[in-house]
């Protein structure tokens, strides 16, 4: 377990429930909320919540010197809820502060878990493997995409210890009411 783990996006749904996790297994963990967001998940989780502005790359080199990471999960992402369409936004979030975090991670040989998000193949009939072409349909889905292929590029070609995990369908704890698995529940 590292000595330190910086989890960005920490203020959603998914975030939180990695930093609540990890928080009770021992591990020492940074929560980077976005500035004035409402971090009302993480209320009484053994964390240390930080705020930091991912779409300024100075601000987010600043968290990453700061806190000093023994590994980094980011988590954070802009344009996965619908009301979310700002390309500038999910851009500046999902690939240049993934391609700045990287670079951390190489000069300091940490190691790096980007989550990346089943959006990426696109309209397909069944299940994707891994394997599978990834053929984005949407902004939000081509910006994840790139941030997916940075790692494994990074990882081949430079040295990142990293890896992408993309997650599918997730419901549970702390999700956004909007959400469809609340909204059905609650009906």
């Amino acid at each position: 377990m590292p000595r330190r783990l910086l989890v960005t996006g920490a203020g959603g749904f998914v975030g939180a429930n990695l930093v609540r996790r990890w928080a009770t297994q021992g591990c020492e963990v940074v929560a980077a909320v976005r500035p004035g967001g409402d971090p009302w998940r993480l209320e009484g989780c053994d964390a240390r919540v930080v705020e930091a502005e991912l779409s300024d790359v100075n601000s987010l080199r600043t968290l990453l010197r700061d806190v000093d990471p023994g590994a980094v999960l980011h988590a954070a992402a802009h344009g996965a809820y619908s009301w979310q369409n700002d390309l500038e936004s999910m851009l500046a979030v999902n690939v240049r502060a993934v391609s700045t975090i990287i670079d951390h991670c190489i000069e300091r040989e940490v190691p790096f878990v980007q989550l990346g998000s089943s959006s990426e193949y696109g309209w397909v009939p069944g299940p994707p493997a891994e394997t599978h072409r990834l053929s984005p349909n949407s902004d939000y889905a081509v910006t994840k995409a790139a941030a997916s292929h940075l790692v494994e590029h990074a990882a081949l070609r430079r040295g990142l210890r990293g890896v992408v995990a993309r997650l599918y369908s997730v419901y549970g704890p702390w999700e956004d009411p909007r959400r469809l698995m609340p909204t059905v529940a609650w009906h």
